[in-house]
């Protein structure tokens, strides 16, 4: 068992049931496997991912996400620019509304 460091957190068990753990409390296995090293004080571990194992954005795509529907940053361009980032062929396509159904048919997050 592992001691919680300077964070409290909620985790859901193995039957579904929310279990809180605070500040200095021991946390069962099941519960550091799926805390991150930053739960825990200097030298004890929990499971979770270190910066070194967090997978790089693919073909450098450091965007969080979609670019808006509507208002700012909602343009045609950026919407092509996302496509052609996520391998989305839409030069037959014209529209804004039409890229994003490309994109959304392609399962490519749209929201």
């Amino acid at each position: 068992m592992a001691t919680l460091g300077q964070y409290a957190v909620h985790l859901t068990d193995e039957a579904g049931v929310l279990r809180s753990f605070l500040p200095g409390q021991e946390v069962p296995d099941w519960a550091a496997a799926q805390l991150g090293p930053h739960c825990f004080p200097p030298g004890q571990g929990g499971a979770g991912p270190t910066p070194a194992a967090v997978p790089e954005p693919v073909g450098g795509d450091t965007a969080a996400g979609p670019p808006p529907r509507s208002g700012k940053g909602s343009s045609e361009s950026a919407w092509r620019r996302y496509a052609d980032e996520h391998g989305v062929d839409v030069t037959s396509l014209e529209g804004r509304d039409d890229i994003i159904a490309a994109c959304q048919e392609a399962g490519i997050a749209v929201e």
